[in-house]
């Protein structure tokens, strides 16, 4: 079966994003994400997480994604990966990154290297829920989508 094209020139489209996501959690600690994502959700965000980078590349390419969240270490594919891939494919969608450190150093240090990759802000773990809402807020401009029914 012949892909779709462009009716202006044989060159296939691209499908859009199925959905609009205000932020993709990154982070291969399960309580981590269910509790970022449980207070976003409450904060009426919509929200996705991914347990790796492939996770988070694979639904990245199926929806519009407003703001990431990765953590830096992470086993087999780190998030800073994930920051340089995004800084190529979606240069304008900010990043932000958690991190305590792990075997990477000090969280302080991780920061300095994934500043320059993309990082758009970082907080260390461990971090309070308003500091990572009142992140978020900033990074998405201070807009908050009306609550669904």
């Amino acid at each position: 079966m012949k892909p779709a094209t462009n009716e202006h020139s044989d060159q296939p489209t691209k499908a859009l994003p199925a959905s609009v996501i205000d932020v993709l959690i990154v982070d291969d600690e399960t309580v981590i994400r269910d509790a970022l994502g449980l207070a976003l959700g409450q904060a009426s965000r919509t929200v996705r997480t991914a347990s790796s980078v492939e996770e988070a590349l694979a639904i990245l390419d199926a929806h519009q994604v407003r703001l990431v969240v990765t953590d830096i270490c992470m086993p087999d594919v780190n998030g800073l990966d994930l920051i340089v891939t995004m800084a190529t494919t979606r240069p304008g969608t900010p990043v932000l990154t958690i991190s305590g450190g792990g075997n990477l150093g000090a969280a302080s240090q991780v920061f300095e290297v994934a500043q320059p990759l993309g990082s758009w802000r970082s907080l260390a773990k461990p971090f309070s829920l308003q500091q990572f809402l009142t992140a978020v807020d900033e990074l998405l401009g201070g807009k908050r989508q009306a609550a669904r029914a």
